[in-house]
């Protein structure tokens, strides 16, 4: 604790990243006495299988848009960004001993952390004004297309499921929706 001076906690930013902006609030932003180096902290609670914070929990963090964004903020912000830390808290409840854990309430805590260079934050940047482009021209066009590999956590599955098209399914997708 003694290397770390705290620059900000939970402080909300607009950062102009794109044209309409993006707010960001990070968690916490630090910087490392010892060499000056600024670094982001994110907190994330975990339950059930990915309470184990394996391999796989770690590895979304990778290519993750939400680090590359707070990655390119903190480079805005201080000029600089050494690095992107998630601290994880993995909580589950075992019926009966597993492997190394006792049954019962587990615990585990678990940090990485990530770091992009700037070729990284420059695709992320190009990436979601691809994105913005392809929405306003659905918008233009009334066509959307799908993005069928985020299906399973997607809040208007059942839109695309039943086939509702806007406008003429409006009062079946704003009774729902």
């Amino acid at each position: 604790l003694r290397r770390w001076r705290i620059v900000a906690v939970e402080e909300k930013d607009t950062f102009a990243y794109v044209e309409d902006g993006f707010t960001v609030v990070l968690d916490l932003v630090v910087e490392n006495k010892e060499h000056g180096g600024i670094y982001g902290v994110d907190h994330k609670v975990v339950g059930g299988r990915r309470a184990t914070l394996s391999l796989d929990f770690w590895g979304q963090f990778d290519l993750n848009s939400q680090v590359t964004k707070y990655t390119s903020y903190l480079h805005s912000k201080y000029g600089d960004c050494s690095g992107f830390y998630i601290n994880a808290l993995g909580m589950r409840w075992l019926e009966r001993k597993y492997k190394d854990s006792p049954a019962g309430f587990n615990m585990r805590f678990g940090r990485m952390m990530y770091s992009r260079s700037i070729s990284q934050l420059e695709m992320e940047q190009s990436d979601t004004q691809y994105w913005i482009d392809r929405i306003e021209d659905s918008k233009r066009k009334g066509v959307w297309g799908y993005n069928t590999n985020s299906c399973k956590f997607c809040s208007y599955k059942e839109i695309c499921m039943a086939a509702y098209k806007w406008p003429e399914d409006k009062d079946l997708i704003t009774i729902n929706f």
